[in-house]
């Protein structure tokens, strides 16, 4: 079970089967200094709070005290994510039919655990562009001007943050001069009139 560090509190219990056995239970957590957290054992519960910043894991023991001796555990795993993501490369305006890897700043005021971002561009910027799990976008060769939304969100939190940007249009390497489907550019052709 991950928790982030910024989460309140925390109740873990511990239940006996079958229903009719007793349900007298000893509790034992392996942060014995409290680095991590505070806990109360009360009961079948550990109520687990006041978090401490720091990342790592620590393991409950539930032990039943009936004579059977049987145990569960559950193992807390401290962490602290992302809270904003930036997209740091971003072109304001690119050409149609090119490419560019896109990067990003996740930031935090802890110390960040996972990184991992997921790309993605708008639903209705799927029909011109396309960008991978890298960060590479390949946009479309376009006719017109074209605003493409590209987004990044942090995998672990969902925090994240998008751009615009403007696909022009190709420009005319050439201008050909056609008659019935041929080439005439620079050519001089009879035209009869009957």
């Amino acid at each position: 079970m991950d928790l982030n560090g910024t989460a309140d509190a925390l109740t873990v219990e511990a239940v006996t089967f079958p229903a009719d056995a007793k349900k007298n239970i000893q509790w034992t957590v392996s942060d014995t200094k409290n680095v991590y957290a505070e806990y109360d054992v009360s009961g079948g519960s550990v109520n687990v709070y006041g978090f401490k910043g720091k990342t790592g894991s620590v393991t409950l023991t539930a032990k039943a005290t009936d004579g059977s001796n049987k145990t569960a555990r559950v193992t807390l795993k401290f962490v602290k994510y992302a809270n904003s993501i930036e997209i740091l490369n971003a072109p304001d305006v690119i050409s149609g039919g090119k490419s560019v890897t896109l990067k990003t700043n996740v930031q935090t005021d802890r110390t960040l655990t996972d990184k991992a971002v997921v790309w993605s561009v708008s639903a209705a910027s799927a029909p011109y562009a396309s960008i991978n799990a890298s960060g590479s976008l390949k946009v479309q060769p376009a006719a017109v001007l074209v605003d493409i939304q590209v987004i990044a969100t942090v995998k672990a939190t969902g925090a994240s943050t998008s751009c615009l940007i403007t696909v022009t249009p190709n420009i005319a390497k050439r201008v050909d001069v056609l008659m019935n489907g041929e080439v005439v550019t620079g050519l001089m052709r009879t035209v009869n009139q009957i």
